[in-house]
């Protein structure tokens, strides 16, 4: 059954900005970790050090981790001509699709 999560675009582009600094120089790769309420960006890197945000959200159902490169993600949420996104997956292991949404919030449907 799909879930959906909505939150602020410019909340978790800060977030991500944030969690980058500590991203591996290399990968650049971030887990996204949705939860029950919560989503947690981390990025972690060679010399062992983790960053870890957290974010209130709008989530109820199957925990999903999912790993993106976060220059990526930093891409897709700065663009300045569409200042929202939505992602959705449809199943397990199908990769997520970013996209222009209508609303004021980032989307993810899972």
């Amino acid at each position: 059954m799909p879930s959906r999560s909505e939150l602020a675009r410019a909340e978790l582009l800060q977030a991500l900005q944030r969690a980058a600094i500590l991203s591996n120089e290399k990968f650049r790769g971030v887990r996204l970790v949705l939860g029950n309420g919560q989503l947690k960006i981390i990025c972690t890197n060679s010399e062992q050090e983790e960053a870890e945000e957290e974010l209130e959200v709008g989530y109820q159902g199957e925990p999903l981790d999912i790993g993106f490169n976060i220059t990526y993600l930093l891409d897709v949420l700065a663009e300045p001509r569409h200042r929202h996104r939505s992602c959705s997956r449809s199943a397990t292991p199908t990769p997520a699709r970013w996209s222009r949404c209508r609303s004021e919030t980032i989307t993810n449907t899972s």
